[in-house]
């Protein structure tokens, strides 16, 4: 072989290489925080959303700014804004290098059908002709990124509620229906990549039981080329954290994989009962998506509720911008707490958290009786955190859990409890700033334990025995 054929085969090669390494999709943070302008006040946002576009507060997200790469606006925010807030905010996020997304609805109503439902909008193409040519000529907006807001979900499966009636049109209608919107905004921004946000996690909870996922996805994806002439750009997934989510979730995420399109996955919490408790559930959910070894290249932190109140500053445990360092941090990639459930049999109970454990009871003729609450597997989430065991009397027939040494040597030398099983790790009496687990003592049938007060609250006052220890917060 010649050198030159030696020097052919390097070039060809190298690249090969580097075009292979380009064209690998980016890994990108996405922020977008509710809406500060919304007129409904259970979904109304931030005070403190124009500081994040404040170089006065620069350095309250001095190390979560450098690593959001792409910031999301809701139609909404940009209709109600004024020119010059919004210009201070195209100012601010050209000048730190973050690309500008809008989440737009892409459906328009045909004649009854589509009212009032999400991802509609009732004059479709006028609609979005004012508003991005606003963008475009008259704020000079650089648009990079639409999501479509779940035109697949509301457009197919959505089953209706107090606000639109269901549609259940054919996908390749609802391709057809996009369209229109579609080729407006790529009219003023030719070069935008559109992308689709779906709740997949919901599909089979409501008509559609039939499993087709994958299939309707995929019929999707096809219509939607076929309709626009467009490669989806992009697929982000609005999971509801229900039980199934991992299992159709890594199914979607090979299917994106497939059709060479970036997945991504809406990081928020559901728990708004307070800014901490939506707080501590966001950061579970992010445990979650780190151990499931789910292939994610895009990571939205997004949310429509009150909560959290605040977005800055960083260093604040309950500030919208301390969740993306977090995702950052060590400690987010430590399992998520696990469901300690309460199992039943001819009026007695026990607790189990381990699937090993819950499948051993089962095989025992324990029926499932929900959620007690949440518990850690393991003591690396927070250095307070102490070991819940269950101990078991085979002549009373009785479990109890426990976090006291004492109380456990106490009830194996006088009531012969037997030292059963480590079922994980809970918060101390010394910390109660999360959820108490109730302990009772029911005659007859033994103890009980719930996290709800208003069943504890229930019992008579003999039976109820205090505070056992506290759990994470509910999901």
């Amino acid at each position: 072989m010649t050198a030159r054929s030696y020097k052919i085969i390097f070039t060809v090669f190298f690249w090969g290489a580097f075009f292979s390494l380009f064209s690998m999709s980016q890994e990108l943070i996405w922020l977008c925080p509710s809406d500060p302008t919304n007129p409904d006040a259970k979904r109304r946002g931030p005070a403190d959303y124009l500081n994040l576009f404040r170089p006065a507060f620069d350095l309250n997200w001095a190390t979560t700014r450098p690593r959001v790469q792409v910031f999301k606006l809701y139609p909404g925010f940009i209709k109600r804004s004024t020119n010059e807030d919004l210009l201070n905010i195209l100012a601010y996020l050209k000048s730190n290098h973050i690309a500008l997304a809008i989440e737009w609805p892409v459906l328009t109503v045909e004649g009854t059908q589509g009212g009032g439902v999400e991802g509609f909008l009732v004059n479709g193409p006028q609609e979005t002709s004012t508003t991005f040519y606003r963008l475009k000529n008259i704020l000079h907006a650089n648009v990079e990124y639409i999501a479509m807001d779940e035109p697949l979900f509301f457009g197919h499966y959505f089953n209706g509620d107090e606000h639109g009636a269901a549609i259940h049109w054919p996908i390749n209608s609802i391709a057809l229906n996009a369209r229109s919107i579609v080729s407006i905004i790529t009219s003023y921004y030719p070069q935008i990549k559109i992308g689709d946000i779906e709740a997949v996690d919901s599909f089979v909870d409501l008509q559609f039981k039939d499993d087709r996922i994958l299939s309707n996805t995929q019929q999707w994806i096809n219509a939607y080329q076929s309709a626009t002439q467009r490669h989806l750009d992009f697929f982000h997934v609005d999971l509801q954290w229900k039980s199934r989510w991992k299992e159709d979730t890594r199914k979607i995420a090979n299917l994106m994989n497939k059709n060479k399109i970036d997945f991504g996955v809406i990081l928020n919490s559901n728990n708004i009962s307070s800014d901490e408790a939506w707080m501590t559930s966001a950061k579970h959910n992010i445990q979650a998506i780190k151990n499931s070894n789910i292939p994610f290249n895009h990571f939205i932190f997004q949310d429509w509720t009150s909560c959290p109140q605040s977005t800055l500053p960083e260093n604040n445990p309950s500030a919208y911008t301390a969740l993306i360092d977090f995702f950052f941090a060590p400690e987010a990639n430590i399992p998520p707490p696990i469901t300690l459930e309460r199992r039943k049999q001819k009026g007695r109970h026990v607790y189990g958290a381990d699937p090993a454990d819950i499948a051993t009871l089962n095989s025992q003729g324990w029926e499932a009786e929900g959620s007690v609450g949440l518990i850690y597997p393991t003591i690396e989430e927070d250095p307070d955190l102490i070991p819940l065991y269950r101990i078991y009397s085979p002549t009373k027939l009785d479990y109890i859990l426990t976090t006291d040494s004492n109380e456990i040597a106490q009830e194996q030398r006088n009531n012969q409890y037997e030292k059963e099983i480590f079922i994980g790790y809970v918060f101390p009496l010394s910390s109660p700033t999360e959820t108490p687990l109730y302990k009772a003592y029911i005659p007859g049938y033994g103890h009980f334990y719930t996290s709800s007060l208003d069943e504890y609250s229930k019992l008579p006052s003999s039976q109820q025995k205090g505070i056992c220890c506290y759990l994470p917060f509910p999901e």
